[in-house]
């Protein structure tokens, strides 16, 4: 072969190699640079995405439109084309759907009637979804949350939840997922999971590793938008009970009453914010008053409920009625159904004249104590009586009974509730008795003849002393009736 031939030939083929290696690393190049807009374009979303929770922070936003901008943002960072959810922990072992996207591929094994649906009425398995919860340490979504676990599903038909389950929908099918548990700190928020087509939902490694760093993110910024809540909840709750307490207080007796022969005093301590104990003086004609005290059981706003109702009852059926058990009769029966079976009434309901009789009635009550001055001895009254809201009337009306009495001047009559005699010192283990109530209400009374309100103070003075820093128990109301 030619030499010089030859020598040419050997340059073709040398400018042949170097024309493919060129093409092939402008080929590469071109690749390189396309990933590099495609990561460019990934981060400028998962920025704007991290400044829009930002701003739903800032802005107070309601916790039910942050979780719906965390599933759609995160669907447009890394273009979840097949939809996403975010399922949060309602109560101890339970998640519950709190958003769904349009269209979302449901995650959970489908009932063959809503599988067979869903070909016509594709608004039957999105009701569903919305409406089912499902345990959180099971099912793909559970299991990862339970573990902590991110997770890049390369078929969600393939999970044990689907693959063994007979019936299954078209969009279950070559559709994969990626997964992230929600905690904030150490407390389970919930999970949230997005689809796409195909094998891993065509998610590469790194729309996975933005994937996970923006759940991270997410879990943050729902945390504490739920911590905000909780607090601005907690505010309005407070706000709410100073309210009920302020209208409570419009129920209670304003001063003590003008009733010829007697003077009056009157104290509620509530427990809580609201009480369910409750006075009041009532005219039931010119020669007579009612002086009525109750006691709801339990504490707070059910029980400031029912004792509100209680006074509209007495307020209706005292006005007339002489006789005390009759009321408390009328009362009961009225009551009776709206009462739940946890809860019940004890009242003590006495009619004074202005001779300085009296008439007592006893629901269930504590025994009202009476002091008598010319002896200094106190009386425990207890005519019988069942506590309303027991019984519809038949047990009620056989066994409530009547006391009759006169006081002389400088008798006094103490009406109270269990709130004082179970009141526990600052050791929590002793308390205060009806018989220390007694012994302090003779010597208050004998100490302040004609001075009702001044037996009260007394009174209250002792079991403030008594009880020191432990917590008040319950409710504890006190009246003072005196004969003058």
């Amino acid at each position: 072969m030619n030499p010089e031939f030859l020598g040419i030939l050997v340059l073709a083929l040398l400018v042949t190699v170097w024309l493919i290696m060129w093409q092939r690393r402008g080929g590469q190049i071109e690749l390189l640079a396309k990933k590099q807009k495609e990561f460019e374009v990934e981060e400028s979303r998962l920025f704007d995405y991290l400044h829009e929770l930002g701003e739903a922070l800032y802005e107070d936003q309601p916790v039910p439109k942050i979780q719906k901008r965390i599933v759609d943002g995160m669907r447009k960072v890394v273009s979840a084309k097949r939809g996403g959810c975010l399922y949060i922990v309602d109560k101890p072992g339970k998640l519950v759907p709190a958003y769904c996207s349009k269209n979302c591929v449901p995650l959970i094994p489908l009932a063959e009637e809503l599988a067979t649906q869903h070909a016509t009425n594709g608004k039957a398995v999105s009701s569903h979804i919305k409406l089912q919860t499902i345990p959180d340490d099971v099912g793909m979504l559970g299991r990862r949350m339970k573990a902590r676990e991110f997770a890049l599903v390369s078929q969600i038909a393939s999970e044990p939840e689907l693959r063994d389950h007979p019936f299954l929908i078209a969009d279950q099918q070559d559709v994969g997922a990626m997964i992230a548990p929600l905690y904030y700190g150490d407390k389970p928020l919930g999970v949230m999971a997005v689809m796409g087509d195909g094998v891993n939902g065509g998610f590469t490694t790194h729309d996975f590793d933005v994937f996970r760093s923006a759940a991270e993110q997410s879990a943050f910024a729902l945390g504490s938008a739920l911590v905000h809540q909780e607090v601005l909840d907690k505010r309005r709750i407070e706000d709410e009970l100073k309210s009920a307490r302020e209208i409570q207080k419009v129920l209670l007796p304003h001063k003590p009453p003008k009733f010829a022969g007697w003077k009056f005093a009157g104290t509620n301590v509530p427990a809580s914010v609201v009480s369910g104990d409750y006075y009041d003086y009532i005219k039931v004609d010119p020669e007579h008053l009612g002086v009525v005290i109750a006691d709801v059981s339990g504490k707070g706003i059910p029980a400031s409920l029912v004792m509100a109702t209680c006074r509209a009852l007495v307020r209706m059926n005292a006005p007339g009625e002489t006789s005390p058990s009759a009321t408390l009769r009328n009362v009961n029966r009225f009551i009776f159904g709206d009462m739940r079976e946890d809860m019940f009434i004890s009242m003590a309901y006495c009619v004074l004249t202005k001779e300085g009789r009296f008439v007592l009635a006893r629901a269930g009550h504590d025994p009202p104590l009476l002091y008598r001055q010319k002896t200094g001895q106190v009386e425990r009254l207890k005519p019988g009586g069942l506590a309303v809201g027991i019984d519809k009337g038949n047990v009620f009306n056989r066994v409530s009974k009547e006391l009759a009495g006169e006081m002389e001047t400088g008798d006094c009559l103490l009406l109270y509730t269990d709130g004082a005699t179970d009141a526990m010192d600052s050791r929590g283990l002793e308390e205060f008795s009806l018989d220390q109530l007694e012994k302090s209400f003779a010597v208050a009374a004998a100490k302040e003849p004609g001075a009702p309100r001044e037996i009260l103070r007394a009174l209250t003075d002792q079991l403030k002393a008594f009880v020191g820093s432990h917590d008040q128990m319950d409710d504890i109301t006190l009246i003072a009736i005196q004969k003058q």
